[in-house]
C-alpha cells in the first residue's frame, strides 16, 4: 500500500517522459527516412533543401523553451521547421508585427494632435482670462465680445479633430 501512494505523484512525470519520447523516436524516423530518400547524403547536407529558420538561428532557444538541453531543443527546432503550419504562423507574426507598427504610428499622431488641441485649448483660456481682466467680458454676458483670436483657435481645434478612420 506505501509503495503504490509513493509511486503516484511520479505518474505524471513518467507519462511526459513517455511521450518526449515518442515524439523524439518519431521525430527521428522521419530524418532518417530523409536521409534514406536522399541517397544516404549527411543530414547536414540534407537540410540545406528546407528553408532556413527565419527570425532565429536553431541555437537561441524560443521564449517558452528557455531551459531545453541541446538534444531536446534541436528536436523542438526540427519539429518546428517542419510543421505543417509553420508558414502560415510565420505570415501571421509577420502580419502583426506590420500592424503593430502601423497602431505606434497612429497613436503617434492621435497623440501629437491631443496635444496640438491641449495647446489651443490653453490659448483659448488664456485670451478669456485676459479679456474678463480687460472688463470685456462679464460673467452676465459672457460673449459681449466677439473675440476674432478665439475663434480662429477654435477653427484649428475642430481642423485637428480628425477621425482617426482617416488616418490609415
Amino acid at each position: 500500500s506505501s509503495g503504490i501512494n509513493a509511486e503516484w505523484p511520479l505518474r505524471p512525470g513518467i507519462t511526459q517522459r513517455d511521450t518526449e519520447i515518442n515524439i523524439l523516436v518519431n521525430l527521428l524516423k522521419k530524418e532518417k527516412a530523409r536521409i534514406a530518400g536522399s541517397g544516404g547524403e549527411n543530414v547536414h547536407n540534407n537540410r540545406q533543401d528546407s528553408p532556413p529558420p527565419r527570425n532565429k538561428p536553431a541555437t537561441q532557444p524560443n521564449r517558452n523553451v528557455k531551459n531545453l538541453s541541446k538534444g531536446r531543443q534541436e528536436a523542438f527546432d526540427i519539429f518546428r521547421r517542419d510543421y505543417e503550419h509553420n508558414r502560415a504562423i510565420e505570415m501571421n507574426k509577420s502580419e502583426l508585427k506590420a500592424r503593430m507598427k502601423e497602431a505606434k504610428q497612429i497613436g503617434g499622431l492621435v497623440n501629437k494632435s491631443r496635444e496640438k488641441i491641449n495647446s489651443l485649448k490653453s490659448s483659448i483660456e488664456q485670451r478669456r482670462i485676459a479679456m474678463a481682466v480687460q472688463g470685456l467680458v462679464t460673467a452676465d454676458n459672457p460673449a459681449s465680445v466677439m473675440d476674432p483670436k478665439e475663434e480662429e483657435l477654435k477653427k484649428h481645434i475642430k481642423k485637428k479633430k480628425v477621425p482617426t478612420a482617416t488616418l490609415r
